[in-house]
């Protein structure tokens, strides 16, 4: 896998329940793909770094581990942008989850641009985990639609959809369209799944 740098834009959108997730999932008839992700999160031990606009992510899925980095996050009416650097992960050996300080030692290009803000490394600590069950669809020619139900450390369980997009406004409402036709309760996402971590993780 080659690295990615890029500006990551995607359509946040919150399903009002199990009901509605396992509706839509009828609805869109049987998944292009399904597996499941296992999310490690980082940050220094005064949670400005990443801070809450941004992640330090180790996810494994598909017999692989991506570590990703993301900076400078948004999030408005279930529009998400984040600069977004991902890499497979290079610390094979050093344990699972890997310890905080090999995250400064492989040579990432996301952290490194951490180190560059903050003039130097901080400590980091590992701060939990979620899981997340993650459903793809061929929403048309050229879109997937991701179905997410993510459960947090609480024993709580939410749900969502997502579809990453050239076009935010033309594709928002193609899905608000398929949503209001079915008939299945939505709201935009104001809340990443970092950010629904950290609120879970507080209770």
């Amino acid at each position: 896998m080659v690295m990615v740098s890029r500006l990551e834009t995607e359509l946040k959108v919150r399903l009002e329940g199990a009901a509605a997730y396992q509706r839509v999932c009828r609805r869109l008839g049987p998944p292009a793909d399904e597996w499941d992700q296992e999310n490690h999160y980082y940050r220094s031990a005064d949670g400005s770094i990443p801070g809450k606009s941004g992640v330090i992510r180790m996810r494994a899925e598909k017999g692989r581990v991506l570590f990703t980095v993301k900076l400078d996050g948004t999030l408005q009416e279930g529009l998400a942008r984040a600069m977004e650097f991902e890499l497979p992960w290079k610390g094979e050996g050093r344990g699972w989850p890997p310890p905080p300080e090999s995250l400064w030692e492989v040579g990432h290009p996301g952290m490194d641009a951490l180190a560059a803000r903050r003039g130097g490394r901080l400590p980091l600590v590992w701060i939990g985990q979620m899981t997340n069950r993650r459903k793809t669809f061929r929403f048309s020619e050229s879109l997937l639609l991701e179905v997410d139900a993510s459960r947090y450390p609480d024993g709580c369980t939410d749900y969502e959809l997502e579809l990453e997009t050239p076009d935010p406004d033309r594709d928002r409402a193609l899905v608000s369209r398929r949503l209001e036709e079915a008939g299945i309760p939505y709201i935009p996402q104001v809340e990443t799944k970092y950010q629904r971590f950290l609120r879970h993780l507080a209770t």
